[in-house]
């Protein structure tokens, strides 16, 4: 598997994705990290869909309803967040999904 981050990166990412995941609470083996470790998505896919993930759940809470997956990326598209991300995500820099989301809707 390659990644344009190192290991000890990509594993930092995913522990700050899957901070609400009860197995890191305990410090069990976590299925959802290894899956993603396995699936090989860049650091880039995985913040995204992290972004849309919370995103989903924000508009999900003000809708009252689950608006669903394929909700979430319609309205991410269609707001034109996935711009907004493109534009602000950087391979190089180090910021968290929250800290990327944060610029997302105040831009």
């Amino acid at each position: 598997m390659s990644f344009k981050v190192s290991k000890k990166q990509y594993r930092k990412i995913l522990d700050d994705i899957c901070q609400d995941e009860p197995c890191l609470a305990n410090g069990e083996y976590c299925l959802l990290k290894e899956i993603i470790l396995s699936a090989g998505l860049s650091k880039r896919t995985l913040l995204q869909l992290k972004c849309v993930e919370k995103f989903k759940y924000e508009q999900s809470e003000r809708q009252g309803y689950d608006i669903g997956w394929e909700g979430a990326f319609s309205h991410w598209v269609d707001l034109k967040y996935a711009y907004k991300f493109a534009k602000i995500y950087d391979e190089d820099e180090e910021l968290s999904f929250m800290e990327i989301y944060k610029k997302i809707m105040k831009s």
